[in-house]
């Protein structure tokens, strides 16, 4: 992993182009399905998905579908502009001339001073997820590697350029259990995790001296790794039986007391509350079933000391599944993200599943100051 980071950093560095993140939420797996339908997934339930929003929800797995099973989810998320730069950075290496080439890579810098690239791949190895008449647990095993820059002007302590980057890896397992006749559910997790981060603004003498030896500089001074094991509780609450809109309310705390990583950082205690409608409607002839309402609140108690900003903790949005049978699904989603709308669409075919969403994030201190445009997609092996 050491030697992946480094060579990654290497080349985005000697590349000179990136994305800022300085205040961008820390995550560990953003699934494309709950992208799609704004982020908000906290009072919802009913995937393996829980065990990264709500260990609750996991009650809410159909109990007729038996074990749901996810095999090697493979997702990769990248910025909007990160495709402008690949095409542009192509055309710079295609020049022979090394004067001009020299010309068109300050060019290049200069194009895109300030701007935000952001690049994600993830892994979902394993999810399993089963809900019984009175109880509900899943199982996971991730993997992401999150790749964060932005560039400067060179002066000052900003540097040339700004580096944060994150690698996870591990396992998650969680246990829900139905109370008052199932109205209410509670639900634990627990989580270890092995980490690798960088976090470095890097200069131009810096770059130049080092570009012999940049992986092994890298590894040798900014690679910090660590590893740590955390918890997480919730609840959902559904007050109103035998409601056509069956409203459901969730409460969820996330890494409690903080998930310490040791050298490699924290992973802030998360407070969240959400609701949900889940009409109890099964479609036309097979058509437009389970349709979802929700909207979170993440951080309500501003634990991640990154903002204070109310807009960037809002999460909304609904998803029907235009069709739904034994051999195929057809599902859409939409919402807004922290005040940014997204969309996305999950097709299903025997196992094998695809996903595709886009949403914005906010690198900025607050809701619309600065809109980093991501496209995030999946496919992975479920039945």
């Amino acid at each position: 992993m050491k030697k992946i980071m480094g060579a990654l950093t290497l080349l985005i560095i000697t590349t000179l182009p990136a994305t800022a993140a300085n205040f961008e939420y820390p995550y560990i797996y953003k699934d494309p399905s709950i992208m799609a339908m704004g982020g908000a997934y906290t009072a919802v339930g009913g995937s393996v998905n829980s065990l990264f929003y709500n260990p609750a929800g996991l009650s809410d797995v159909r109990e007729e579908a038996g074990f749901e099973v996810t095999l090697l989810k493979l997702g990769i998320t990248t910025s909007e502009k990160t495709f402008d730069f690949v095409n542009d950075f192509t055309d710079v290496l295609d020049i022979d001339n090394e004067t001009e080439q020299t010309k068109a890579l300050n060019d290049l810098i200069l194009k895109y001073l300030g701007e935000n690239f952001h690049l994600d791949a993830q892994t979902l190895f394993l999810g399993i997820a089963k809900s019984t008449e009175n109880s509900g647990f899943g199982f996971t095993v991730v993997g992401s590697a999150q790749f964060n820059f932005s560039t400067h002007t060179g002066a000052g302590t900003d540097g040339l350029i700004e580096v944060h980057q994150r690698a996870y890896g591990g396992v998650i397992g969680g246990y829900s259990r139905n109370f008052l006749d199932g109205k209410l559910k509670a639900g634990i997790g627990i989580k270890y995790f092995y980490a690798e981060s960088v976090d470095h603004n890097f200069t131009t003498t810096e770059i130049l001296e080092n570009s012999d030896n940049f992986t092994d500089y890298v590894n040798d001074n900014y690679l910090f790794t660590g590893s740590g094991v955390g918890f997480d509780v919730g609840f959902e609450y559904a007050p109103f039986e035998g409601n056509f809109l069956n409203p459901q309310f969730g409460l969820s705390i996330l890494n409690v007391g903080d998930l310490e990583l040791g050298d490699a950082g924290t992973i802030p205690m998360s407070v969240n509350l959400g609701v949900a409608l889940k009409p109890e409607f099964e479609g036309f002839k097979g058509f437009f079933k389970y349709p979802v309402i929700a909207l979170d609140i993440v951080d309500v108690t501003k634990n991640n000391g990154v903002d204070d900003d109310w807009g960037k903790r809002i999460r909304a949005g609904a998803k029907v599944n235009i069709w739904d049978n034994k051999f195929t699904t057809f599902a859409v989603a939409t919402g807004l993200y922290q005040g940014y709308p997204t969309f996305g669409v999950d097709f299903r075919l025997g196992v094998f599943a695809l996903q595709f969403a886009t949403y914005a994030e906010e690198v900025g201190a607050y809701a619309g100051q600065d809109e980093d445009r991501r496209y995030t997609g999946s496919v992975s092996i479920e039945w």
